[in-house]
């Protein structure tokens, strides 16, 4: 069976782990050694032996009855990933454990990359570099403005009055997260959560939301954290800044997996990865699923009329439309994700830790998309069209890579 990904839960008092196991495992989650019986109750100090707890990339949830303002911090500052009520129920365990495993996938692509490079002959620093300038934080509504003063000191504030003046603002420039009020607009503001998971360029934005009356269906629908009217102004404060904090690391590794596409890695006439080095890295990816039980899924794109643009407009146009398909798959997935040309008019994409029934989502959307894109073609005065037909695959443990790929062209046939 297949897993999201292996997690490792803290748990000083040794008994919700027990109760967590079941559901973690129904939900796609292996599980870590329990780490209970040799780790010191955060609050009273460093967690001076995690380090050595777990292995590279696993995200640490600490579970607890106690989840004050000071056992949040020192959680945190002893490097736990995220401290969670023992009282929490499903829906938002799971969407709060969600972006850690991301980060965890994101951590792994890292090593996963540079060691392929090095096979290329391309050495890559792979230390991420925090983004230059204070992180900003977007704030819509009075009461979130308000509250949002507190981290004055730590981010830069942008303040919005309605959900729809966000949008406007969030198009203009990076944010590090936003803090909604639910009081004036609950039901807008829901809506804008649903709009920012469904947005490539935002679904990785933290969104907290203020004074929500159903805390379960703000989780539901893509919100990180959910306070309920009256909580403790100094948790929401460190809540916000631990969000931050993680978009700026999760920033920071996008730049560093960028670097890699570079040299022999980077195909000439787009700006994605080549075939050569797609297939390397997917049987390194392969054999990580196969031996670690984890997802790995694969799409093809594949756009025929290509060919017919390069008999009606030339080479140039054929080229350009080609380019400009290949950057829009691209942008159309994370960062984590791989894309690259495997043919003259086709690219393969892979997600690493994904469910194929996600995948297929992702796909699906980005087909559709392109599918209604009028393309601007250099020297063609005329919108072009690119006829785009995908295929998607789960990889199974006897594929190889020529196996995977075959599968997938032929669904998209």
């Amino acid at each position: 069976m297949s897993t999201l990904a292996t997690i490792a839960l803290l748990d000083t008092k040794g008994r919700h782990t027990r109760d967590l196991r079941a559901m973690l495992t129904q939900a796609g989650y292996g599980l870590a050694a329990d780490m209970a019986a040799d780790v010191a109750i955060v609050a009273d100090g460093p967690v001076a032996a995690l380090a050595h707890k777990t292995r590279s990339g696993t995200p640490v949830i600490w579970l607890t009855d106690d989840t004050d303002t000071r056992n949040f911090a020192g959680a945190l500052d002893s490097g736990i990933d995220e401290v969670i009520g023992a009282d929490a129920w499903e829906t938002e365990f799971l969407a709060r454990l969600r972006p850690l495993v991301r980060l965890s996938t994101m951590r792994a692509e890292l090593e996963q990359r540079a060691a392929v490079a090095r096979r290329f002959g391309i050495e890559v620093d792979t230390t991420p570099v925090a983004p230059p300038g204070r992180p900003v934080v977007l704030t819509v509504g009075a009461k979130a403005a308000a509250a949002a003063q507190a981290l004055a000191n730590d981010a830069d504030l942008v303040s919005a009055d309605t959900v729809y003046a966000a949008e406007s603002l969030l198009s203009e420039r990076d944010m590090h997260a936003a803090l909604l009020d639910c009081d004036d607009d609950g039901e807008a503001v829901m809506g804008f959560c649903t709009h920012v998971r469904h947005n490539p360029r935002l679904f990785n934005l933290p969104v907290i939301l203020l004074g929500a009356r159903d805390l379960e269906q703000g989780y539901r629908l893509g919100a990180s954290r959910v306070f309920e009217p009256g909580s403790d102004p100094d948790l929401v404060r460190a809540s916000v800044l631990a969000l931050v904090r993680r978009q700026q690391t999760r920033l920071s590794m996008r730049a560093a997996l960028a670097r890699f596409l570079t040299g022999p890695a980077q195909d000439q006439e787009t700006t994605v990865y080549t075939g050569p080095f797609l297939e390397a890295y997917l049987a390194d990816r392969l054999a990580v699923a196969s031996e670690h039980g984890r997802h790995l899924t694969l799409a093809v794109f594949s756009a025929p009329n290509i060919e017919g643009i390069r008999t009606q407009f030339g080479d140039s146009a054929a080229r350009h439309l080609t380019r400009q398909v290949g950057e829009w798959i691209n942008g159309l997935l994370r960062a984590e994700d791989m894309v690259g040309r495997t043919g003259p008019t086709e690219f393969t994409a892979i997600l690493p830790d994904t469910p194929l029934a996600e995948a297929e989502a992702v796909v699906h959307r980005i087909a559709g998309i392109l599918a209604y894109t009028d393309f601007a073609v250099a020297e063609v005065y005329q919108p072009v069209k690119a006829w785009v037909q995908a295929g998607i695959t789960a990889a199974r443990p006897e594929d190889d890579v020529a196996a995977l790929l075959a599968r997938a062209r032929q669904a998209a046939c």
